[in-house]
């Protein structure tokens, strides 16, 4: 069976604010959309895509699978105390978690500039066929999630189809250790061995310090051995 394109439209980090600041404000998920689709509509004149967008950042924020649901609240129970300018990551680890191409996407480009300084829209297109299939749907989609990259900053177009990653830097623990948890959450497994848990550091566009000092003090994550081999579980 093929993997479900959820995210098909691009995304600012400011309506996924707004998206959050109305359901902290309600709790209420018919409440949160009517706010989110008057405000969505002094930004977007398409009622499809505006249906579409308000759809997306419920999912991501509102109705999220059970599954999910601790992760959003640790997301929420954080996103006012923690700095401004690192918000932005809370709604990261929210977007890897709900969408599988968007966290396959940030992945392949994690990869690929942990290797080289740039990256082109045909290596990305290539290896996302590989794990999607070749799909007219899956091409509108990427370039989508390639856009909100964008948004957030998180990429550059150098010239056209070459860009290159920009990395911000998260100083605060509880985003760091959110950012950590998600990881492992958004993986469906009770644990990753160091070396996975290492490489999956990709999928995130900052700068962040994480040893095992932090995981020691962690109340969220825990270091334990499985058949002899150190594992960082949750």
């Amino acid at each position: 069976m093929s993997k479900s394109v959820v995210l098909s439209r691009s995304l600012k980090p400011e309506w996924l604010d707004m998206t959050l600041e109305f359901w902290l404000e309600t709790h209420d998920p018919g409440q949160t959309r009517v706010r989110l689709n008057e405000y969505l509509s002094q930004h977007i004149c398409s009622a499809t895509v505006l249906r579409k967008t308000r759809e997306i950042l419920m999912h991501t924020w509102v109705d999220v699978d059970d599954s999910l649901r601790p992760l959003r609240d640790m997301g929420v129970s954080i996103f006012h105390s923690c700095p401004s300018r690192e918000r932005i990551a809370i709604h990261w680890v929210m977007l890897i978690a709900v969408f599988p191409l968007f966290k396959d996407l940030c992945g392949t480009i994690g990869k690929l500039t942990s290797i080289q300084d740039e990256f082109t829209t045909s290596q990305i297109t290539r290896r996302i066929f590989e794990l999607w299939g070749e799909r007219t749907t899956l091409v509108h989609s990427l370039s989508k999630n390639m856009k909100t990259l964008k948004e957030f900053g998180a990429i550059h177009q150098r010239k056209p189809g070459f860009y290159e990653r920009i990395r911000k830097p998260i100083c605060d623990e509880r985003v760091i250790e959110f950012m950590l948890y998600g990881m492992i959450k958004s993986g469906n497994k009770l644990y990753h061995s160091i070396s996975e848990f290492e490489r999956q550091k990709e999928l995130f566009a900052f700068e962040f310090e994480s040893n095992f000092e932090h995981l020691n003090r962690s109340n969220l994550l825990k270091l334990d051995r499985v058949g002899g081999e150190l594992v960082v579980s949750i």
